[in-house]
């Protein structure tokens, strides 16, 4: 028989199941029935904690009862399996596979610091964004506070440079609407005393002109009287002779009458 557990594996587990006559064959080789029932309990403990058998074997029905008979193990001392696995003085009842559990506890272990040190870098990491995130909190509230003082003290520059251009306009529109007035007055004084020369000049002219036409007027008028009251009596003694003439030609025609 081989000295270890993984010889039994390999020996008796070939159809991946370990059954009642395997554990037969294994007392009719040498094998104890401590070492059967320590293998069983380690392919059992094995099911538990890695959810698969050991070397993919498993345990048949009535392997534990083949296990449980002294009578399949003529060598056997009997006794039942301690808690560490071993019993009466056995020492090959863990051999080299037995560090796969040992390995497993310590891969747990190694599990469990790295998820301790990934939880401890977690918080540390969360604590410095947190610092970080303070600190750019507190830069970013300085600059708003530097831009607000900056925004405040434009605007009163702004206010005090649009109030002095202010007042420059008004005193720059003051003075050229003086100005204006100014030249305005004077272009108008200067016009209204030649306009009044002008006017003077134009009301002499009309007056003359009228006492000249006033004096033609009058001796025409005269002229045309005396010429009118001259052919107004010629026309009054035509008319007289005509009626004179007409008077006696109606006397003689008179006279012929039948």
């Amino acid at each position: 028989m081989g000295s270890g557990f993984q010889d039994f594996i390999n020996k008796y587990g070939g159809d991946d199941k370990i059954t009642n006559k395997d554990i037969r064959d294994f007392g009719d080789s040498g094998g104890s029935q401590e070492k059967a029932e320590a293998y069983l309990k380690k392919i059992e403990s094995q099911q538990d904690t890695k959810n698969k058998t050991a070397a993919g074997v498993k345990i048949g029905d009535k392997a534990y009862v083949a296990a449980d008979k002294a009578k399949n193990f003529g060598s056997s001392t009997g006794g039942g399996v301690s808690d560490t696995g071993g019993s009466g003085g056995s020492s090959d009842l863990y051999s080299g596979t037995d560090i796969d559990l040992g390995a497993y506890d310590a891969m747990k272990g190694i599990d469990f610091q790295y998820q301790d040190a990934l939880n401890q870098g977690l918080y540390n990491s969360q604590n410095n964004i947190a610092t970080i995130n303070a600190t750019a909190n507190s830069f970013i509230g300085a600059a708003q506070r530097d831009a607000s003082m900056y925004a405040s003290d434009a605007s009163v520059q702004i206010a005090d440079l649009t109030s002095g251009r202010g007042l420059e306009g008004t005193k720059y529109v003051a003075d050229q609407n003086r100005l204006a007035a100014e030249n305005v007055a004077s272009i108008q004084g200067a016009y209204s005393l030649d306009l009044q020369s002008i006017i003077n000049a134009g009301l002499k002219d009309v007056e003359t002109i009228r006492g000249e036409y006033g004096l033609a007027g009058t001796e025409l008028a005269g002229e045309y009287g005396l010429e009118s009251d001259r052919i107004k009596g010629d026309t009054a003694r035509d008319v007289a002779q005509k009626q004179k003439e007409a008077q006696l030609y109606g006397s003689l025609f008179s006279s012929f009458s039948f």
